[in-house]
Order: structure tokens, then sequence, then C-alpha cells
């Protein structure tokens, strides 16, 4: 099988080790074609050893003429050389193709083996034709967007490009005109794009990352996605990339998602979550609360008219934020460049609704009442709580009319608590299972309900602290939520 190489420059037929790693970096050794079983065909780039270009094989021969000139004969005897011919003449067989974001990747890697061999294309590269420049009024803009978090924003922002390492989702929830949008069209300005939308990459084919790392979910997420979409989204610097018609290939480098929402529940997580699921969510997702000033400054520019500039024609914003790329210094986190808010905001997110939610305000009830017969123990920072106490107290605290199940009370827990056998036994000799719920979690259900008295559930929690432990489940039968 002949390579382009044998017709510009001599190769070995079995070289050493070194003279071979010699011809990789010089390109003389990348073939002319390469060609997929069953799959595209792609043409090596005239002067560029490491680019290839997916071509259709109906324009195979004029693409060759138009590159290579007389270098590659075209006729013999008078008579076009056929497709076939040439791909059968000149082309070598790739096994993978990998999308590489960062640019760290480029050309043909051959397996000595002859069985894995791989072609590293290039994608969504960074716009050459946008110049840093600082701009004071998407400075001011920005400054209003972010509030309190303007530091963790520009660092957000600055490290965007970076797509080596994986950062938070900026999850912006404000009223509409503040420039939710704006802000993910100029970031995907950077590469000279537009943004990418979330339910193209979530969905069974993703190939739209090839042209923006920049992911934009614009007030909801489609109901059929769970938690897992996200958290590989956001974390992960490779996977595979799907595409119709087209093998299975792979993608390398981190993307950039960008949520818009006047509301806390845009991603519609749903199904059990625990503590350490709310944790690992919660690390994910950087949450602003865009307020109104951001809009009114915007308004009082000229509003859309003026910041269609921002993105377009001058692109001042897109300018400026390359400015920000280029200047600012951003101290990574050890994760995530730009780490999220722990459990906050999916502890919130959470807390809407459902057996949660009642346990919660139960919680909160009988912590701010003087009652001492209740089901609740309280140490410190934590309420404990046990399945057969709590749905024996169920009717009596008048939660609902029909008392849950074990097994769905202890799924609620769960999500709630951590879940730890007691260092006591009962009458039956049996260490029974409890969940430590935090005090934390119990404030917020009373905040956003009215319900109860914070400052009450906090000083219960912290007087019995100084108590001794009470003795959990003198009265426990020992079933639990198995």
């Amino acid at each position: 099988m002949k390579r382009i190489a044998e017709v510009v420059a001599p190769v070995w037929e079995d070289p050493p080790a070194e003279v071979y790693e010699a011809q990789i970096a010089s390109g003389l050794d990348a073939p002319l074609l390469l060609a997929m079983p069953d799959g595209p065909l792609f043409l090596r780039r005239a002067g560029h050893p490491r680019e290839y270009t997916r071509i259709d094989t109906r324009l195979l021969r004029g693409e060759l003429a138009r590159q290579y000139h007389d270098d590659i004969p075209l006729w013999v005897e008078g008579k076009p050389v056929a497709p076939g011919y040439l791909i059968e003449q000149y082309a070598e067989v790739v096994h993978q193709i990998v999308y590489d974001l960062t640019g760290e990747r480029l050309g043909f890697e051959r397996d000595p083996r002859g069985c894995a061999n791989v072609l590293c294309l290039p994608c969504a590269r960074l716009d050459p034709t946008v110049k840093g420049a600082e701009n004071a009024e998407c400075a001011e803009w920005l400054r209003l967007f972010f509030g309190a978090d303007v530091d963790r924003g520009l660092d957000w922002i600055a490290s965007a490009a970076d797509l080596t390492r994986p950062t938070s989702a900026l999850y912006c929830q404000g009223p509409p005109s503040a420039g939710k949008g704006l802000l993910a069209a100029a970031l995907a300005g950077l590469w000279g794009t537009t943004p990418t939308e979330y339910a193209d990459v979530a969905g069974p084919f993703n190939s739209a990352l090839k042209h923006s790392p920049i992911v934009f979910l614009d007030e909801g997420a489609p109901k059929s996605l769970g938690s897992e979409v996200f958290r590989s989204l956001v974390s992960e610097s490779s996977r595979p990339l799907k595409e119709k018609m087209v093998p299975t290939g792979q993608m390398l480098g981190c993307v950039r998602l960008i949520i818009a929402a006047n509301n806390e529940d845009a991603l519609r997580i749903r199904g059990e979550l625990t503590l350490h699921d709310e944790q690992a969510i919660g690390a994910r997702v950087f949450h602003v609360n865009v307020g109104e000033e951001a809009g009114r400054y915007l308004e009082g520019l000229g509003g859309r008219a003026y910041t269609q500039r921002w993105t377009t024609g001058p692109r001042t914003l897109v300018r400026h934020l390359r400015w920000l790329v280029d200047q600012r210094e951003v101290r990574a986190g050890a994760r995530f460049i730009v780490a999220g808010d722990s459990d906050g905001w999916i502890r919130r997110r959470g807390l809407r609704g459902g057996l949660e939610q009642d346990i919660c305000a139960a919680i909160a009830q009988d912590a701010s009442s003087d009652r001492t017969d209740g089901p609740f123990d309280y140490r410190d920072g934590v309420v404990v709580v046990s399945v057969d106490r709590l749905r024996a107290a169920w009717e009596k605290l008048a939660l609902t009319k029909q008392v849950p199940s074990a097994n769905a009370m202890g799924r609620a827990l769960r999500i709630l608590g951590e879940r730890r056998r007691s260092s006591m036994a009962d009458r039956q000799g049996r260490r029974p299972w409890h969940y430590e719920v935090e005090v934390a979690k119990v404030v917020e259900v009373a905040d956003a309900l009215g319900v109860g008295d914070p400052d009450a559930i906090r000083g219960r929690c912290g007087a019995a602290a100084e108590a001794p432990a009470p003795v959990l489940g003198a009265d426990w039968t020992g079933a639990e939520d198995e």
C-alpha cells in the first residue's frame, strides 16, 4: 500500500525507532488518505501534514488535482483514475476518530500493530480574529450581573477557554432582560460560533459539541434526563462522540455549561438524592442570583438595539471577555477550576415539596414547641430521627392523613441526612438504625414555609448538646426500611 510520502520523499521500509519518530514529527509518514471501514474518507491538506478534512468520494479527484497538482497521477493512458483505485493505493485504515477540543492532539497516530490507528481532528478552535480589548461598560455590567460573586464570576469567564480541566456549571437565575443569554452568546463568540443547545448534547447524539464547547440551557432541561447526564457533562474530560450515520468517535476536552432561568429547578433533577448526591451535584453548580440592576443598566444603555453590537459587528463584549481570558490570573481549585456551592443550591431546590418537606416541617414544629415526648431527639447540630418513632407519631403531628410506608420514609430520610446505627441497644439487644438530619435543612424549610421558629430550632439543638446523649430506641421495635 502506497503512501503520499513515497511520492514526495523516501520512506524506510522498516525504519529504526528514532527515524520513525522523526518521520512522524515532520509529517513525512502521514498518509495521503485515511478511510474508516464502511465510514468516511479524510484527505490530508497539502502543506499541513497533521491536518485532515473529511471529503466526499465523488470530489476526491478534483480535490487532489487542486491541492497536489501533478504529484498524484490522476490519468493513466488518457483515462481518469477511479476514486476507488486512488483509495486502494494511497489510503490507510483509521479505526477511531478523536475530536480534540483542547488542540493538544492533532493528526494521524499509527498503531504499530496496525489494528488501532487513530485520527485526531481539531474542533471548536478559538476565533483568531477576536482580539482582546477592555471595555468599561461591559465591566460594569458584569459587576452588576454577578453581584457579590463578581470575583468568582470573572474567574469563571477567564478560565472558560481552558478546556483541559472541568469547571462548575454557571447557573444564572434572575429576571428577564438581565443579559443571561447575552453572556452565553458572547462566550460562544470566543470560538466564532453560537452556543450549543443542551438538548442537542444530552440526547442520543452530541456531535454539536464539535462546533462550540459552550452549552446553553435556557429555562428548562428535558424532563426525561437524570442527574447523571448533567454530572457527566460538567465533569468529564472525554466522552463518546455520537453522530448520525458515522461510527462513534471520542471527544477530548471539557465543555462549559451555562444555565439561564428564573427559578432554581431548570435542571429538573428528579429521583432520590442522598446527601452525597446533593454534595456532588452542588459542587458542579456555581449559582448566581442575578439582580434587576443588571437589566436596568442594559436598558439604560439602549437595550437590545445597543447590546447587539456586543456580540456582532464590533463584538464589544466578546472582545472584553477575550481580554479577561488573556489577562486575568485565576487560582484554580483542586478538582474544578471554579468550584460550585457545595450542596446549598441543590438543597434549596430539593426542599420544595414531598415527604422530605413534610418531615422537616414536623421537626420544625416539634423543635419550636415545649414538648418533651416528641419523636425526635436533638443533639449538637443535628436532629436524630427514627423511622418507627416518626411513623408512630405521624397522625398526632397531623402531617398527612395517610401514614407513609417505612420504605418511603426511609428513602426520604436518606435524602435528608446520614444513616447511622445507634450506639445503644434496645430492649431486644439490637442496635437500631437512625438518621441524623442537619438543623440547617430544617431551618431552610421553616423559613420557606413560615413553620416554627428558626431561632428556637437552633436553640433546641444547642441546648440538647449540653445534656448527655439520649438513649435511642428504648421503645423501638427494630423494624427498618430495608
